[in-house]
């Protein structure tokens, strides 16, 4: 039997106009609070927890692997990347990532008005 990645179970499930297939997953999932990209343990304990503002190179450091994972297409290398990270970038990414959601909800719901 031939498996078929999770990707594309979801995107026979899920699919938009507004959104490239794979972040389209990621938004999806995390309107459900799956926060697929990230260890949801640590999703926990990061709810939880407020770290002021990073340093200097925190942000050079989140910023770069930002954008290397902008430049990935399938999940599990996204999460490759961030997994690679230390537990501070890691929580630097996410609030990143939690920022980047609330602006995409914004944009959709102004789309869709």
């Amino acid at each position: 039997m031939n498996k078929m990645p999770i990707e594309g179970v979801f995107l026979q499930i899920y699919t938009t106009d507004f959104l490239n297939p794979t972040f389209d997953i990621l938004y999806q999932e995390s309107m459900r609070g799956n926060h697929i990209l990230f260890d949801h343990e640590k999703v926990v304990q990061w709810s939880n927890l407020s770290m002021g503002h990073p340093t200097r190179k925190q942000v050079a450091l989140v910023e770069s692997c930002f954008i290397e994972i902008l430049g990935k297409v399938a999940v599990k290398d996204m999460k490759r990347v961030i997994d690679s990270q230390t537990d501070d970038v890691k929580y630097w990414l996410f609030r990143l990532y939690l920022t980047y959601l609330s602006s995409l909800k914004a944009e959709i719901k102004s789309l869709s008005n």
